[in-house]
């Protein structure tokens, strides 16, 4: 199952109106990607460049695919290569703070399929490298700066790498320390718990 949306907007809802979701045969599989076969219609709208999110099965894990390559046939089918881009998908809003505006921009987190290390997948924006950003990932708002350029982009979305930002007062290390999905998942547990135990953990975050 496929789902793809040009507006990319990723966050949890009831109304799917703004996605196409299609049934496709998976061709050629491989660490890297694999090819795609599916039936059009006149609704179907994909491109190069396009975020897909693909499930083997209904309850498979979601992994996200980037649309390489795309050929259609006189018969209505569509072949396409898709670039294995990230696992464990979760779902998770960026704060842009602009003067005195706050804008919310839905996003994805992931787990790069290739190196591991937390992507962070947002809509493309001119600009958008080198703003203040705050992550609201749970009850948690996390104030987070892109290492350097996007691992992975097209005019549809980008991918970046994200840490604390150097001008952290409570993080004096002058390299930015990455996040990871595990730390993340832990600081949305309740305050004073080890994750998966209920025990108080002594240990000091330190970074927040």
């Amino acid at each position: 199952m496929l789902a793809a949306g040009h507006d990319l907007q990723w966050q949890k809802r009831r109304d799917t109106s703004g996605y196409q979701f299609f049934n496709a045969a998976q061709r050629d599989r491989s660490e890297n990607g694999c090819q795609l076969e599916l039936r059009t219609g006149p609704k179907t709208k994909l491109r190069v460049g396009d975020l897909l999110g693909l499930r083997d099965s209904p309850d498979a894990p979601l992994r996200l695919g980037v649309i390489r390559w795309i050929k259609q046939r006189e018969n209505d089918t569509l072949f396409c290569g898709l670039l294995h881009l990230a696992d464990d998908v979760r779902t998770a809003t960026v704060i842009l703070e602009n003067e005195d505006n706050k804008s919310e921009i839905p996003c994805l987190l992931a787990k790069h399929a290739r190196s591991g290390k937390t992507l962070l997948v947002v809509p493309f924006m001119a600009g958008l490298r080198g703003k203040r950003l705050t992550l609201h990932y749970g009850p948690r708002r996390l104030p987070i700066a892109f290492t350097g350029w996007p691992v992975e982009h097209s005019r549809a979305f980008e991918a970046f790498e994200f840490g604390v930002p150097k001008h952290n007062a409570n993080y004096p290390d002058p390299e930015v320390p990455l996040f990871t999905l595990e730390l993340l998942d832990s600081l949305i547990e309740p305050p004073g718990t080890k994750r998966g135990t209920g025990k108080r953990d002594a240990s000091p975050k330190g970074i927040f």
